[in-house]
């Protein structure tokens, strides 16, 4: 786990080299242990390490291979690492490190320099840069589900790229400005999903992808993998086959040459990924966990109860408001936007804490996506098909049986398609409450970017069912959010974390299952209550969602842990977000960068602001624009 940076020429002429060690001095917390760098006419790279696996200099990147024809820096882990170096050395292959990274560039000559054949072999989170010399070629690359970020800009004759957006402005080539068009995609759903990012200038290679750059050609940006679709096809799997593939993807995830340890919040997945990490490291394992002052919500009651039953060494942390909100904009810093979600200084807190223990986490990431764990995806495509039922029916017939659809999806909802559906049903500020805070022009180039993402990820699940389609666009979108989160986070504090549901061989046998193979009616009855109502409750009161993973690992945890509902890692916001704090908050956004730069306008936004306050998400959006201005103010310094 490291920091990588790296530079090309694109038009043949020489690079200035220490351009690429300036972008790599703001990654040293992402790699304090060590430096290394290398350079040519035409490619320099650059390397922060935080030393997991080898912890010896012979580990120090960049790294080659014999003929230094081939150089690499690279940032991650890579688990099948044994089983390809045993390849590769009965290939003739010599290895000066026992690094996991080595690998890649003696993989990269046995396969004659194909990307996709280098990368399909390797198993494990990584985002690496790779010059080959006798091709004049820099590949860079990205694991299969996005675990780690690898970011890059194009401008004039250089294309940049690095672990983190900051080390790219570091170089001077590339200016810091806020992408107008991903300001609405941070409203809507949180983030600007790949390959948009919050600054104009700026991509984020998709995960799942490759880029390819020659001097005088055009860079190239390819896909190698991809999330298989759901398929009335597939055969279900035994709760045994479950359990054997979620432990294998924990297990290879226990190599390392530091101390190891686990996030425990007392949910489900993460309850899960300890179980299985003490079977293997029996009382040596250490737990985290991070709770609040606040009995409604206090979760760390769930968690020692799981730590006391795996017998692991537990550790906890109670965050309180001021501490909370004095983090914002030094974690906004860390984050290169404005925070995905309130949770994010929890993470934060917690890791540098553990990081006086242990160096490498597991977290339990991911599941949701894959199992099922979002009412959403059985909800909102439930509530689809009501719709579509509907349409065929008399306004009156519609009336009497939306049971209060049309106040989330709209007034025409029966009319919608998919992609509107789900954009109507899916958001944290409606279409129109953007349409509303920001100018008209801004609106219309913000919407015109998010409906482009949003049907791109439709198009791409094809002929799906919808709900097919929901998992497929919460792998790629919402999960991504969640890691970008969590790897921040963590390397901020130079704290390796590893996602075990992110496995790609879990992901290619769980994610075509069928949605009745996830999620799955309670009963008849509460089938039939769906049918004639509409409240965003019914649907955790009448489904049981994760159905697979729940049987795969019954009778191994607490029953109050296996029968919980997700509730997901909540802060008391509405009980830190009242007056006069709110009044504060308030105030500063509305003398703020955002307005002064145009973004929201401020009569509209107060107006709003006032008529919202008594939602009962009041507190999540106020927290969103708060975080919109302190990441705002935060750009205009860099």
């Amino acid at each position: 786990m490291c920091g990588i940076t790296g530079i090309l020429s694109l038009d043949g002429s020489d690079v200035p080299p220490e351009i690429a060690y300036r972008m790599a001095d703001p990654l040293k917390h992402r790699g304090p242990d060590d430096y290394g760098d290398w350079s040519s006419s035409l490619c320099a790279l650059s390397h922060r390490r935080l030393s997991i696996i080898d912890l010896t200099r012979s580990g120090r990147q960049p790294l080659s291979n014999e003929d230094a024809t081939v150089q690499l820096t690279c940032n991650g882990e890579i688990y099948n690492f044994r089983e390809l170096r045993a390849e590769l050395q009965k290939q003739g292959h010599r290895f000066v490190s026992d690094t996991d990274s080595e690998v890649i560039v003696h993989l990269y000559e046995e396969v004659d320099g194909d990307p996709d054949a280098l990368l399909n072999r390797l198993d494990g989170m990584f985002a690496f840069g790779l010059w080959d010399s006798k091709r004049r070629r820099l590949l860079i690359a990205r694991d299969r589900l996005g675990v780690k970020p690898l970011f890059y800009s194009v401008k004039g004759s250089f294309l940049l790229f690095a672990s983190e957006c900051k080390a790219i402005f570091e170089s001077g080539l590339i200016e810091a400005k806020p992408s107008e068009e991903a300001i609405l995609s941070y409203l809507v759903l949180r983030h600007a999903p790949s390959p948009s990012t919050m600054y104009e200038d700026v991509k984020s290679l998709p995960s799942g992808h490759y880029l390819l750059a020659e001097p005088k050609k055009d860079v190239n940006i390819r896909q190698y993998w991809d999330i298989p679709l759901p398929s009335s096809e597939t055969e279900e799997l035994h709760p045994t086959q479950v359990r054997s593939l979620v432990s294998d993807a924990i297990r290879k995830r226990l190599v390392s040459d530091v101390p190891i340890g686990a996030y425990l919040s007392g949910g489900l997945d993460s309850s899960i990924v300890a179980s299985v990490m003490a079977e293997e490291m029996g009382s040596s394992l250490k737990t985290y966990a991070v709770g609040f002052d606040d009995t409604e919500l206090d979760e760390l009651p769930y968690a020692r109860l799981v730590a006391n039953h795996i017998g692991s060494v537990h550790s906890e942390i109670v965050l309180e408001r001021d501490a909370y909100f004095d983090l914002l904009p030094g974690l906004i810093d860390k984050r290169d936007a404005p925070l995905a979600v309130p949770n994010e200084p929890p993470l934060f807190v917690l890791s540098q804490a553990l990081k006086e223990d242990i160096t490498v986490v597991l977290s339990g990431e991911g599941a949701d996506e894959l199992f099922g764990g979002y009412s959403d995806y059985h909800g909102m495509g439930f509530d689809y098909a009501k719709a579509q039922t509907l349409k065929r029916f008399p306004s009156l017939i519609r009336q009497i049986f939306n049971g209060g659809m049309d106040q989330k999806y709209g007034k025409n909802f029966w009319e919608l398609s998919r992609k509107n559906f789900f954009l109507s049903g899916y958001h944290w500020f409606s279409l129109e409450d953007c349409r509303q805070l920001l100018s008209p022009a801004m609106f219309q180039k913000g919407f015109s970017n998010l409906d482009r993402t949003v049907s791109t990820f439709f198009d791409q699940s094809g002929k799906s069912t919808f709900s097919s389609q929901l998992f497929y666009f919460y792998q790629k979108v919402h999960l991504q959010n969640l890691l970008n989160r969590v790897d921040s986070m963590t390397m901020s504090t130079a704290v390796e974390a590893r996602v075990p549901f992110t496995d790609h061989v879990l992901v290619e046998r769980i994610s075509p299952l069928t949605l009745g193979q996830k999620i799955r009616w309670r009963s008849l009855a509460h089938r039939a209550h769906a049918t004639f109502s509409y409240a965003e409750a019914y649907r955790e009161r009448n489904i049981e969602t994760k159905v697979s993973l729940r049987r795969a690992f019954s009778g191994e945890l607490p029953s109050e842990i296996m029968k919980r509902r997700k509730v997901g890692f909540k802060l008391p916001l509405d009980k830190w977000l009242v007056q006069p704090f709110t009044s504060q908050i308030e105030e500063q956004i509305l003398d703020g960068e955002a307005i002064a730069s145009g973004f929201l306008q401020k009569e509209t936004l107060q107006k709003w602001l006032m008529e919202n306050a008594n939602r009962s998400d009041a507190s999540q959006r106020l927290w969103m624009l708060f975080n919109l201005e302190l990441w705002l103010k935060h750009v205009k310094n860099i």
